[in-house]
């Protein structure tokens, strides 16, 4: 027992000395495939996940390397290719190339101390070095992700080679759905992405991508059963609890509608889509002040949220600031063009200022673009009865 303080000791030494080498080593030998492979650069990270703050740069050609200050706080290593289009083979190799390059950096240092009959605490830390990296070897080819403490998530090697060779047998597959979607084609693009989700390899990024393209054609009962499917395989966040009220508000499942814009402002108070639901039922039931703050909350959260302004914009044209109204909407448009409910709300601004031949294009011009446009039925016959009711008047 009197030895066990030295050894643990020693061993925390050894540790503190090797550690640095070796998880340099696994990073060159992601890094060096990349550069050879592909032409472009390579970022290395010593001791953190990527963390530029508490790190100092050492720079070669293409290759950068950030050392974290203090060993202490080391938590691994990370190598980011700058090149995007990387074959799958050429993933394989850098993959691969990080266990195999640091084992053989670290064999050879230890052979040679054996050889040369080097002094013995340099064969000690190199047959600790080489132990290290045989460890590391079973570790990194376990599939596996983990948190770290700045709540990133990271991936073992052996998670992306899984992923790689599993990612084969269906690229085509993917490369087409991902054209359709570029291209707008969500019906096609729909039909891919929920075959692919269905089979057994999953990835949450497609599943998530299905429900979405069947949200883009409307097809809300099929997106509504892919949500609940995705919502038993994946951890649903902000954005995905607010689809999911989108699509129930939809199917008129407002119960259910409530309950996942609720979770969608605890997972994120400040999500502009989620405020900007809110305030589009307050809308909806005339409580516009109450609205308002809302959609000047979504605002603050996303400048650029064309949908926001153009429901403050209503909200204000109601309560009778009728130019404060106009230029939210006008924005709006700015913004976004081909919202059928700016068009509307355009069409409801000159409606109370009684232009109903201006009105009655721009309502016309709403549900034209999209016929489903709440209210847009109801408005169009108002102007058509105040129209009637103009006439009347005229010929008495």
């Amino acid at each position: 027992m009197e030895y066990l303080t030295p050894i643990a000791f020693g061993l925390i030494l050894l540790l503190i000395i090797t550690r640095p080498f070796t998880v340099l080593f696994h990073e060159l030998g992601h890094a060096i495939p990349i550069l050879l492979l592909t032409g472009k650069k390579a970022t290395i990270f010593v001791g953190s996940y990527g963390n530029r703050k508490y790190s100092f740069r050492l720079a070669a050609g293409k290759l950068e390397i950030w050392f974290r200050y203090n060993p202490l706080k080391w938590g691994g290593g990370l190598c980011i290719a700058e090149a995007e289009d990387i074959s799958t083979r050429n993933k394989i190799i850098y993959i691969l190339g990080g266990v195999i390059f640091s084992i053989l950096i670290a064999g050879v240092l230890f052979y040679l101390t054996i050889a040369h009959d080097l002094h013995g605490s340099l064969k000690l830390i190199c047959a600790f070095a080489f132990g290290s990296t045989i460890f590391d070897l079973f570790v990194n080819l376990i599939p596996r992700e983990k948190v770290d403490s700045d709540g990133k998530l990271h991936r073992s090697d052996g998670f992306y080679l899984r992923h790689i060779i599993q990612w084969g047998k269906f690229s085509k597959r993917f490369d087409a759905a991902i054209e359709f979607y570029k291209n707008k084609q969500y019906n096609q693009a729909g039909e891919l992405f929920e075959a692919l989700s269905n089979h057994r390899f999953q990835n949450e990024d497609i599943n998530r991508l299905a429900y979405c393209c069947f949200v883009y054609t409307k097809n809300y009962e099929k997106a509504y059963l892919l949500l609940q499917e995705f919502s038993k395989r994946y951890e649903l966040n902000s954005d995905d609890y607010y689809n999911f009220s989108y699509v129930c508000s939809c199917l008129n499942r407002n119960e259910e509608k409530l309950l996942y814009i609720e979770k969608s402002l605890d997972l994120n108070p400040d999500s502009p889509y989620a405020l900007n639901a809110i305030g589009y039922e307050l809308n909806t039931s005339q409580q516009y002040q109450q609205a308002i703050l809302y959609f000047d909350r979504a605002i603050a959260a996303d400048k650029d949220f064309a949908y926001a302004y153009n429901n403050r914009g209503h909200a204000r044209i109601e309560i009778g600031c009728m130019e404060e109204g106009l230029l939210d909407i006008n924005y709006s448009l700015q913004l976004n063009s081909e919202n059928s409910y700016a068009y509307r709300n355009l069409g409801i601004y000159y409606l109370k200022l009684g232009q109903y031949e201006k009105a009655a294009q721009l309502l016309l011009k709403a549900k034209q673009m999209d016929s489903e446009t709440d209210l847009i039925d109801e408005l169009i016959a108002q102007i058509s009865e105040n129209c009637q009711g103009v006439r009347n008047e005229k010929e008495f």
